[in-house]
């Protein structure tokens, strides 16, 4: 696992949608990158930027993991599902937003997409902003699906949870999962903020 910190850029594999909202290394987001390199079912991120905790990765698969398919490598056929739960900052924010990033092919020839469950403690609001699906490749196995799909779904939550379940299922072979968050805070919170900033400020130059 590598941690990074501080406002950053960084491209890794199919990590090819970074947030356009908010840049990473911002107040109250979080980055975590899963590439699968290892057929551990609790895999640690292989990038991580969360200063609120580490997330937890459980997968529940139905087949042995594959070091290698359809050109790509360490690739999980799901058939079944994988969840994560990811720490969140816990001070009260206005709502939450969650981009994820699937790298998926499926295993029957027919593609399926995959399905996203989001839930929040406490509850709140979850609500679809924006969707895409690209084309990366050809898989080229025979009698599974023919090609590689890149999934990029951007998600609100309202209020801001303490935490979050994302769910991830589907008749699919994942190759990487890549999740961003950032909390926005109340407007009453940010007007705090910069009335801070401006007696801190003040107080620097007296």
């Amino acid at each position: 696992m590598v941690l990074l910190g501080g406002m950053f850029s960084v491209v890794h594999a199919d990590d090819i949608n970074p947030p356009t909202l908010w840049q990473r290394g911002e107040p109250g987001s979080t980055f975590q990158q899963w590439e699968f390199s290892s057929d551990n079912i609790n895999p640690a991120p292989d990038f991580l930027d969360n200063p609120f905790g580490t997330p937890v990765l459980t997968i529940y698969p139905a087949h042995a993991w594959e070091e290698e398919w359809g050109g790509h490598s360490g690739v999980w056929p799901l058939s079944g599902a994988m969840q994560t739960e990811i720490p969140n900052n816990r001070i009260p924010n206005d709502y939450k937003l969650i981009q994820i990033q699937l790298t998926w092919s499926t295993e029957i020839p027919v593609p399926v997409a995959p399905v996203f469950i989001i839930e929040s403690d406490p509850t709140g609001e979850v609500t679809i902003l924006d969707a895409e699906t690209i084309i990366l490749g050809p898989t080229g196995v025979p009698g599974a699906g023919p090609d590689w799909f890149h999934t990029t779904y951007l998600f609100k939550i309202v209020p801001n949870p303490n935490i979050e379940t994302i769910t991830i299922s589907g008749t699919i072979m994942v190759d990487e999962l890549v999740i961003d968050t950032i909390c926005i805070p109340e407007p009453a919170t940010l007007s705090l903020l910069a009335l801070g900033s401006l007696v801190f400020l003040r107080r620097r130059r007296s």
